[in-house]
């Protein structure tokens, strides 16, 4: 028995609920490329026609889509009017490059840089928030083994492009940003002190937007982080990232 090919095959079926469901219908091509005995491909028909096939591709994509949540939320949020087409996309074309999915947020993060850089008309503030929830994660993935209180010298800085005071104040709540924001160039330096993410702001002289003085602390409040941010410092404590359950929904699919 080529167990192996085997194994793998299955893990593809499960990773892909189109491939899954194909496979179900008669299409022995999509097992194209893995050497498997007439009683292996036997099994594997017997599995994807199985009432319970479709939880286990929807349990795969939550755990792919986990990371992705913890690290990126405001990013999520922006892109939610087409969140799973973006998804499915991600899915489809970026197979995980380990089972333990360790860099399933920053492959996503790569997706979706490719997909502005090809055109795709997403919100206008998504390129600054993916710069800046990944400034933030580089921070807070370089201090994670430092102790157990998250700290580093280092800052980071991105340049807005729309200012930041409300468009990090909604998706701080989760909530969709104004749709017309100042425009302008705003730097906004990030670091991490003593557990905490810092942001402060300034507007570059000779631009719109204004004279901007703007400092903010992500600290706790009634035991938690009352910030989107809370995830990425959560996650790096503990050293793993959960599933997001708030955008499971996102992951659900079924295998016909």
């Amino acid at each position: 028995m080529s167990l192996s090919h085997f194994q793998r095959a299955l893990a593809e079926l499960t990773l892909d609920a189109e491939r899954a469901a194909a496979l179900r219908r008669g299409h022995l091509e999509v097992l194209r490329g893995f050497e498997l005995t007439e009683r292996e491909l036997a099994r594997l028909e017997d599995v994807v026609r199985q009432p319970g096939m479709s939880l286990n591709c929807t349990l795969a994509r939550a755990n792919r889509l986990g990371p992705i949540f913890d690290i990126y939320p405001m990013l999520c949020l922006l892109l939610e009017p087409r969140l799973r087409e973006v998804l499915d996309a991600f899915w489809r074309e970026r197979r995980p490059d380990n089972y333990q999915l360790e860099n399933e947020a920053a492959r996503f993060a790569e997706f979706v840089r490719s997909q502005l850089s090809a055109g795709e008309d997403f919100s206008p503030y998504l390129a600054d928030v993916l710069a800046y929830e990944s400034a933030c994660w580089e921070l807070v993935s370089g201090a994670r083994h430092g102790g157990p209180e998250l700290e580093t010298a280092e800052t980071r800085t991105v340049v807005f492009h729309h200012d930041p005071r409300p468009l990090l104040a909604s998706l701080a709540e989760l909530q969709p940003p104004p749709e017309e924001l100042a425009a302008g160039l705003f730097p906004v330096s990030i670091s991490l002190r003593d557990g905490e993410l810092r942001l402060r702001a300034r507007a570059a002289p000779g631009v719109s937007g204004g004279r901007l003085e703007w400092c903010q602390t992500i600290r706790k409040r009634r035991g938690v982080e009352s910030n989107p941010l809370t995830p990425i410092l959560a996650c790096a404590r503990r050293g793993a990232s959960p599933p997001g359950s708030a955008w499971s929904n996102w992951a659900r699919t079924s295998v016909r």
